[in-house]
């Protein structure tokens, strides 16, 4: 996949100590209870340290998660877990992994994920977790790595054609296919013109979970899990904020995301800590915005409407985008916009004067180089 390298490089610490080996390999071992991003970037120094101390790659890497019923905090911390197991494969390392994920609505599609594969210390298909990564289609997962060189042709169309097909025998409706299909359209075709990367696309549907509703009747809910992730050195905010900072634009739209830009900077003085990090995504998000260099007149296509139209199909949702350590949170009743359609991400709905609201912002430890995103819905059987 190219440009992981760039993940493990970022998040990296040098440590002297040296890892022991035991008789049956190099462990990792926590006893966390959540799987989150705090693990995930325990994770990533060990398989540096690993990696540097341990040329040889007959020596077997394992994951060791001792509590039972470790709670996966969300689908992009298994997918990001995948990713780095991927890059230990394609380098011929033997990987295993000892752990027992709890069953949770947004995050089983983790039983069909290729971790799977590298459950047992017996298991030596040394193939199989990498094709299982790059491409998987089941009745309850549909999963493509889709290669940088083939999104510059009409290979891209085929691809949602084929993953609208299969969503459509997951028993999804064609409403909620039509708006998930053109939301991985553009976040890939994002991926492939913006920073020229290669795009995973994962989308679980889950078995249906009880819940009881008001009454004592119980309604059955479904989730459908949605992972998009490109790795890049650069970030999603940054062509937007080079266009904007050095003036090479002509439309009318971005001199005032300019003016919006320099108000907010005084709004958020004292307040936010690097807002401006999270001025450029947000102003990356808008509508007819574009970061491309040579680009004016057109740009976003209304990615978040179409989150938001999902969003307002579900009964309980949980989407966000990340960028380097940058989180941005789509809380439906923070997606709005002003007359002249401005995304302001505020209750009062003012791009321009009002800063969007605090709480959607968040730090991860672990730095993304380039753009994930993590949708999920979760949704009444029969409604979908």
């Amino acid at each position: 996949m190219k440009n992981l390298e760039i993940l493990l490089r970022k998040n990296y610490s040098f440590n002297k100590k040296r890892i022991p080996v035991s008789k049956d390999g190099i462990h990792f071992i926590t006893e966390a209870t959540e799987f989150d991003a705090v693990e995930l970037g325990k994770l990533i120094n060990f398989i540096g340290s690993v990696r540097r101390q341990y040329k040889s790659k007959q020596i077997p890497i394992i994951f060791e998660f001792k509590t039972p019923d470790i709670i996966v905090r969300d689908k992009l911390v298994y997918v990001m877990f995948e990713c780095l197991c991927y890059s230990l494969k394609k380098e011929g390392r033997k990987v295993y992994i000892l752990w027992d994920p709890k069953d949770n609505i947004t995050t089983q599609g983790v039983f069909t994920s290729p971790l799977r594969l590298l459950s047992s210390t017996s298991y030596r298909d040394e193939k199989s977790y990498i094709t299982k990564f790059e491409d998987d289609i089941s009745q309850t997962h549909y999963r493509k790595l889709m290669k940088v060189q083939n999104l510059k042709s009409n290979y891209l169309g085929r691809s949602i054609e084929d993953m609208s097909y299969s969503l459509k025998l997951l028993g999804l409706s064609e409403s909620v296919i039509d708006k998930l299909s053109e939301v991985v359209e553009e976040l890939v075709g994002n991926a492939g013109e913006h920073v020229a990367s290669d795009c995973l696309v994962d989308i679980d549907v889950t078995t249906p979970h009880s819940k009881k509703d008001e009454g004592d009747d119980s309604e059955e809910y479904i989730g459908i899990n949605v992972a998009i992730v490109s790795f890049s050195e650069t970030l999603f905010g940054e062509g937007i904020k080079e266009k904007i900072m050095t003036n090479t634009f002509k439309a009318q739209r971005y001199s005032d995301l300019s003016i919006a830009h320099d108000n907010h900077m005084v709004l958020a003085k004292d307040t936010i800590d690097d807002y401006e990090e999270y001025f450029w995504n947000i102003a990356a998000l808008q509508d007819k915005i574009s970061g491309r260099r040579n680009l004016d007149s057109t740009g976003g296509t209304g990615l978040t409407v179409l989150i938001n139209s999902l969003q307002k199909e579900a009964y309980g949702e949980y989407c966000y985008l990340m960028s380097g350590n940058k989180i941005i949170f789509f809380y439906k009743d923070y997606i709005n916009f002003d007359k002249n359609h401005w995304l302001t991400f505020n209750k009062q709905g003012n791009f321009f004067h009002q800063l969007p609201e605090e709480k959607l912002f968040s730090f991860s430890n672990v730095y993304l180089p380039g753009t994930a995103y993590n949708l999920n819905f979760v949704m009444k059987k029969g409604e979908n």
